[in-house]
């Protein structure tokens, strides 16, 4: 994947957006001791912090595990929320997980001061194999239906932001691609959002605190390529057993930034349909159908 630096201003401005549309079942975390701050709220992205008026406080400071400052908002006069982002400002990797707290400061004193525990946590909750239309049926000289490769949805049961860096199928599937850091590219195995569309292009690797984010792997993982076929499988065997109904069980692997190392699943996929030799050069070729019958955590 392509990484890019941006500025502060962006960072700002993505987190925004992302916690901007997820306001329900948010989690307020308001303190008891009477202070600046009247509650926090843990959103998508961000933390609202409300002040008990408009004049309680000068600036609002968000401090790390380690005691730095992660962010600091000045505040005008009157204004009584400030949105904290769940992201580093300058490289727009989401924080990890920890005990923050928020400070707030009126005229350079300390007002109001309030601890913010952050998890990070995440799970696949579904899969399905994703079809294509491209290419050729040789035989037809026809556009064709193909599958292609696999979907999984990923929901974020944590607090901060999940950006997906790999996902990808290394066992059992026609094209596998290598774990991260094994080589070959297991460093930078495409994925892609589903339905993203309408999402700004520097938020479409992020899981959003509650959301379910569905990705694909990009890589054509369940076409078969005849100049690197790991399992040396003859056309004719192929289209005589592969398509016709046989059941396989493949290996997702899926990391996120963060992690140290990646989630395992397991992921049975039957094969069906014609098998279709996917353009006229006859260099590489798939079923027409495939669909999961069951996943499980490793």
């Amino acid at each position: 994947m392509q990484r890019r630096l941006l500025s502060r201003r962006q960072v700002l401005a993505t987190s925004g957006t992302l916690g901007a549309t997820a306001l329900a079942g948010c989690n307020a975390l308001g303190g008891s001791d009477p202070s600046a701050i009247k509650e926090i709220t843990k959103q998508m992205a961000t933390l609202t912090v409300t002040l008990r008026s408009g004049d309680a406080a000068t600036a609002v400071n968000f401090i790390n595990p380690d005691g730095k400052p992660v962010t600091t908002k000045r505040i005008s006069n009157g204004q009584t929320t400030v949105q904290l982002p769940l992201v580093q400002p300058g490289d727009l990797l989401p924080l990890r997980a920890g005990k923050y707290k928020v400070v707030a400061e009126k005229d350079n004193e300390t007002v109001g001061e309030q601890p913010v525990n952050l998890t990070r946590s995440y799970k696949m909750v579904g899969t399905k194999v994703v079809n294509e239309i491209s290419g050729t049926d040789f035989s037809t000289t026809k556009k064709v239906q193909y599958a292609a490769d696999i979907a999984v949805q990923l929901k974020n049961t944590g607090d901060v932001p999940i950006k997906l860096d790999y996902l990808g199928a290394t066992k059992g599937v026609p094209s596998p691609v290598a774990p991260p850091g094994k080589g070959g590219m297991g460093d930078t195995a495409s994925h892609v959002r589903m339905n993203a569309d309408q999402i700004p292009v520097n938020e479409r690797d992020y899981i959003g605190a509650g959301q379910r984010v569905p990705f694909k792997t990009d890589d054509q993982t369940l076409v078969y390529y005849d100049m690197s076929m790991s399992e040396k499988i003859p056309w004719k065997k192929l289209k005589a057993k592969h398509c016709n109904g046989e059941k396989r069980t493949a290996t997702l692997l899926i990391k996120g930034v963060r992690d140290s190392s990646p989630q395992r699943y397991s992921v049975s996929i039957q094969y069906g349909g014609k098998a279709i030799e996917r353009d006229a050069i006859r260099t590489d070729w798939a079923c027409a159908q495939a669909s999961v019958t069951r996943f499980s955590r490793k």
